[in-house]
């Protein structure tokens, strides 16, 4: 235990010491990664060094711009590529995208990287990683974020297409609204539509509901509980929907990649915080207006020279510069 607390301990003060530049890094890459894989769907940017150019340019701007920003900066670059096979494709995908911004992005600007983890990762088992992590710190509306970003790695999966219907569509119909009626068709067939887009949106939000419901109640290691139940239905959930729909999927590397993916969460909680649980306290106390029913749970800390274990609680009586607080 003492060996695990102290690596926590070491890495977890390499973090705050870099804290600002490793944010950063992080932004960086995930916009950069996710410039390159629009570009290599829509081409805005061109191919080789030229993408590569243009990719890093653009997303060394994540720098100083909020992620949320860097997703709509990236919606705007497909609707830009897309307008130049007509104005109707690029005011379908306009008005995509100003519902989703509407209707979630401004209303959950944090959950942006949750869309564009689910663009990038969606058509790799890797997509597991988000539904059991992304709820140990963000709330209930990473559910839409989910969804959201499957809904725009499906448009942009099919994006060639969609270019050449709407080229070859103005050309045969006469009125605005047959074309648009064609690409609509189009989009929805592919996602809202699609039995398969929907068990595996239904599915993945579902993990990610049971992860964060479990999390939030008051029970003993709540976080390594909600990891392995969202591992649990992730698994299920997969399982019958192969049975049920044929999901593209194999089962063998599903499961592997889910029980992978849980002991990287387990991880992640355990970097998280460490509680002494057998040292629980329940408070209880009350005022002229309310009754407070308080839970306390000391954390389990460190001392990096006497090599002892404290509980927080214990914290108060030591010194500040033989206990590394997290």
């Amino acid at each position: 235990m003492k060996s695990f607390l102290r690596l926590r301990s070491s890495l977890i003060s390499i973090y705050k010491n870099n804290e600002i530049i490793l944010n950063m890094l992080a932004k960086f890459v995930i916009s950069f990664i996710c410039l390159l894989s629009v570009n290599s769907i829509v081409n805005f940017s061109g191919h080789g060094i030229q993408s590569i150019i243009v990719s890093v340019f653009i997303g060394l701007t994540s720098l100083i711009l909020p992620m949320y920003v860097m997703l709509i900066v990236m919606m705007g670059l497909v609707i830009l590529v897309a307008s130049l096979s007509g104005l109707i494709l690029s005011a379908v995908l306009s008005g995509i995208a100003a519902m989703i911004y509407i209707l979630y992005i401004r209303l959950f600007k944090k959950e942006a990287v949750i869309i564009m983890l689910t663009i990038l990762l969606l058509p790799t088992t890797g997509i597991y990683l988000v539904v059991l992590i992304s709820p140990l710190f963000f709330g209930i509306g990473g559910i839409g974020a989910i969804f959201c970003g499957g809904i725009l790695y499906h448009i942009l999966k099919i994006m060639p297409t969609l270019i050449n219907t709407a080229f070859n569509s103005g050309l045969k119909l006469d009125t605005i609204f047959a074309q648009i009626d064609v690409i609509l068709t189009y989009i929805l067939g592919r996602t809202i539509y699609d039995q398969r887009f929907l068990a595996t949106m239904a599915i993945l939000m579902v993990v990610f509901l049971v992860v964060y419901l479990i999390r939030i109640w008051t029970i003993d290691y709540a976080l390594y509980i909600a990891v392995f139940c969202g591992a649990v239905t992730n698994i299920l959930g997969f399982s019958v929907a192969q049975i049920m729909i044929d999901v593209d999927l194999n089962l063998p590397i599903m499961v592997g990649s889910t029980v992978i993916c849980a002991l990287v969460g387990f991880f992640v909680s355990f970097m998280s915080r460490v509680l002494d649980y057998n040292r629980a306290q329940v408070v209880q106390f009350e005022d002229d207006e309310n009754y407070y029913f308080v839970k306390v749970i000391p954390k389990i800390e460190l001392s990096p020279k006497r090599d002892n274990l404290y509980p927080y609680s214990a914290m108060e009586t030591m010194d500040d510069d033989i206990i590394i607080e997290i």
